[in-house]
């Protein structure tokens, strides 16, 4: 659990489920009006399942503390959906998803499901146990899907297979990066050719650079005046990337 002394919290949990990433933080503040989570768990339909029931708590207490540091922009809500249920229609038509899980088949909902204070909605269809290391992740990119709906437009030049190749009769094609898909679920990304690029286009908010290869003269030149265009810009690099982001 956690003990508070004199305002501060210390995390005392064997995974420091109490310690939130600095980013994930900063989402739960970010909304400008109340952003609604609700977790749906049918408790009585894993009753048998320990594990599973485990996972839910373990859910259920990363949430509470992503209320807790929202300051009141984030709020909670806890329901079981028993089979035929208003509940369970309410959960069932905003996607989630009712698996057979366990010896018996019973059907168990257990998802997540966010909405904003227009008509934005957002989910988690079902939280697979085997995910657990994502699910900080995937909970922040809820919030941040409801909290932004017109999502920053990425600029992508690279000389690296990042977006997968197509496959051929002789050949199998390569799939995505894992992290060019993650990107896209919080970005707009358009790729960019540096060996024909004269502008970044005026819609890109960040421009990433994944080890370039032939870069043009006209493209060092758009690269530069978009680094330089509002005065403040920023670029870090480790070995085979480059970043440059303005703001």
């Amino acid at each position: 659990g956690t003990r508070l002394l004199g305002g501060w919290q210390i995390d005392l949990t064997r995974d420091h489920i109490y310690t939130l990433a600095p980013g994930t933080r900063a989402i739960a503040r970010s909304p400008r009006e109340p952003v609604q989570l609700t977790l749906y768990f049918s408790r009585h339909a894993a009753r048998d399942l320990p594990q599973l029931r485990a996972y839910a708590r373990r859910v259920q207490t990363l949430l509470r503390e992503v209320a807790r540091v929202s300051q009141g922009r984030v709020r909670l809500a806890l329901v079981d959906p028993r089979p035929y249920s208003e509940a369970e229609d309410r959960a069932l038509a905003a996607g989630l998803s009712a698996l057979p899980v366990g010896p018996e088949g019973q059907r168990v909902i257990f998802g997540l499901v966010g909405t904003n204070a227009t008509t934005g909605i957002a989910d988690i269809p079902f939280l697979q146990p085997d995910k657990e290391a994502f699910l900080e992740y995937d909970v922040a990119r809820l919030i941040h899907e409801l909290v932004t709906p017109q999502r920053p437009l990425v600029g992508l030049i690279s000389g690296l297979p990042v977006e997968g190749t197509p496959g051929s009769a002789n050949a199998p094609g390569l799939p995505p990066w894992t992290t060019f898909q993650q990107l896209g679920q919080l970005f707009r990304v358009q790729p960019l050719d540096g060996r024909t690029l004269t502008a970044i286009p005026a819609a890109v908010r960040v421009l990433l650079l994944v080890q370039p290869d032939m870069l043009s003269a006209g493209a060092v030149q758009a690269i530069r005046a978009f680094c330089c265009a509002a005065g403040i810009w920023r670029c870090s690099s480790i070995p085979i990337r480059k970043t440059c982001r303005r703001r």
